[in-house]
C-alpha cells in the first residue's frame, strides 16, 4: 500500500558485528543481566516476605487419633515442640491478651495448635511411658516445659 516497511533487526543480533554495532550490543546486554538480577532479587526477596506472614495464619492441619502415630520419642520430641512453638509465634504477634482475644482466626489458630498438642502428648504418652521424660541427644522435655511455661505467662493454656 503506502511505503515498503523494513524489519530492523537489534545490533546484537547482527552476524557480523562491526566496530559501530559492537559497544551498542555490549550495553545492551549489560543493561538486560543488570535488569535481570535486580527483578530476580526483588521478586524473591518479597515472596519470603509474604511466606513469613501467611505461614503462620494459616490453619494447621488438625490431627486426630487415626492420621497421628508418633514413630520415635524423638518424633514426639519434634512434633511437640514445632507445634508449641507454632502456638507461642502466634501469640507473640500480640501486644496484650485483649489484642489477641479479640482476633478470631488467631483465636482458631490456636486452638487447632492447642489441639495437636494434646494429641500429640497424649498418643506419645500411651506410647512412650516414662521413656518421653529421659532427656537425650534429639529428646528435650526441658524445652517443651519451657515453651508451655511462655504461653502460659502469655494467657494460652496448654494442659
Amino acid at each position: 500500500m503506502g511505503g515498503s516497511r523494513s524489519f530492523h533487526c537489534p545490533p546484537f543480533y547482527l552476524t557480523e558485528p562491526n566496530l559501530l554495532t559492537l559497544p551498542i550490543a555490549n550495553k545492551m546486554r549489560k543493561f538486560c543481566l543488570v535488569y535481570f538480577f535486580i527483578f530476580i532479587f526483588i521478586s524473591c526477596s518479597k515472596k519470603t516476605a509474604d511466606d513469613n506472614k501467611t505461614s503462620i495464619k494459616t490453619r494447621p492441619m488438625v490431627l486426630n487419633l487415626e492420621n497421628y502415630e508418633p514413630i520415635s520419642v524423638c518424633k514426639c520430641s519434634d512434633d511437640g515442640i514445632k507445634t508449641l512453638s507454632k502456638a507461642l509465634k502466634l501469640r507473640e504477634e500480640f501486644q496484650n491478651i485483649e489484642q489477641y482475644k479479640n482476633d478470631s482466626v488467631s483465636l482458631k489458630i490456636m486452638s487447632s495448635l492447642n489441639n495437636n498438642w494434646s494429641l500429640i502428648r497424649d498418643k506419645c504418652l500411651m506410647k512412650f511411658g516414662s521413656q518421653l521424660f529421659t532427656p537425650s541427644s534429639c529428646n528435650n522435655p526441658d524445652k517443651i516445659q519451657k515453651i508451655r511455661e511462655k504461653l502460659d505467662a502469655l494467657g494460652v493454656r496448654t494442659s
